[in-house]
């Protein structure tokens, strides 16, 4: 033992179920801080849930029966009942097509704190979008593949730069869909003529500030403004940052920005579809 004091009494289901997503969608370098047994293999994921190739959808892959250091020899694993650091290599292969396989290398920490990081993985994490954001970026939706691939491969400066040219490019759209979202819910006219000049503006940081001010409650979480988040992450001056850290700023601005988009533009449509339904059914002859 190192020290590290890992109580055998706890229920570690919910950190089986944090590995399951951290593996099925976390880019490369990522740490995740986190709860751990004495042994790795006690929270293993039996199943991911991941695009096959072969079967062309996504499909459940199954773990072996246990895992394996970083080593070919498999009498190497960690004696039982104890917290060792290092290396271990997971291996999962599809249930549909049964050919198809997933490899990863994952770095399982004990000294002082545990956590995890993904240090490799074949086939390489390919990022994808979501339609919602394709269909929102338009052609600028290579720009956050971009950064996303920095963040796969812990270029976390390189990623948060491409993610500010996204974003100094888009908002203006976003505030815009603030504007209607607000005009929407019957924002007081000054409200929406504020706005307007916001996205009249020329300095970026005073624009997403702004957006920051305007946030509609509907958005914030918790106290969190997602907004805020972006705001006070691109206000960072980027090359003060390492990378580990940029990469951190990267996944923080990602969700808040896939948060926005998702749920104004949802709210937004569903507003103008529902109303646009009325209006049919409004001219319906009444008897």
């Amino acid at each position: 033992m190192n020290g590290t004091k890992i109580s055998e009494f706890t229920d570690y289901r919910g950190t089986s179920a944090q590995i399951t997503k951290f593996l099925e969608s976390t880019a490369l370098y990522v740490k995740l801080k986190l709860e751990l047994p004495s042994v790795f293999e006690t929270v293993r994921p039996e199943v991911l849930e991941l695009r096959c190739p072969t079967c062309k959808a996504d499909r459940p892959f199954r773990g072996e029966a246990r895992i394996h250091p970083f080593t070919s020899d498999p009498n190497a694993i960690p004696y039982r009942n104890t917290s060792v650091s290092g290396v271990r290599h997971l291996r999962f292969a599809c249930t549909g097509c049964e050919h198809e396989g997933y490899e990863y290398w994952v770095l399982v920490n004990y000294q002082e704190e545990t956590w995890i990081q993904k240090v490799g993985q074949l086939p390489i994490w390919i990022p994808t979008i979501s339609k919602e954001m394709e269909s929102e970026l338009g052609e600028d939706a290579e720009l956050y593949k971009k950064a996303l691939r920095n963040m796969n491969e812990g270029y976390g400066i390189g990623a948060c730069a491409y993610l500010r040219r996204l974003i100094e490019k888009h908002i203006n759209p976003l505030l815009q869909l603030l504007h209607d979202t607000k005009a929407e819910h019957g924002a007081k006219p000054e409200e929406l003529r504020a706005i307007q000049e916001a996205i009249a503006a020329k300095d970026f940081t005073s624009k997403t500030r702004f957006a920051a001010e305007v946030t509609p409650a509907s958005l914030i979480v918790e106290g969190h403004n997602p907004f805020q988040e972006i705001h006070e992450r691109l206000s960072v001056g980027l090359h003060t940052l390492d990378e580990e850290t940029a990469n951190c700023y990267a996944q923080e601005i990602k969700e808040a920005l896939e948060y926005i988009i998702r749920n104004l533009r949802k709210t937004h449509d569903e507003r103008k579809a529902y109303a646009a339904r009325i209006k049919e059914i409004r001219k319906l002859p009444v008897k």
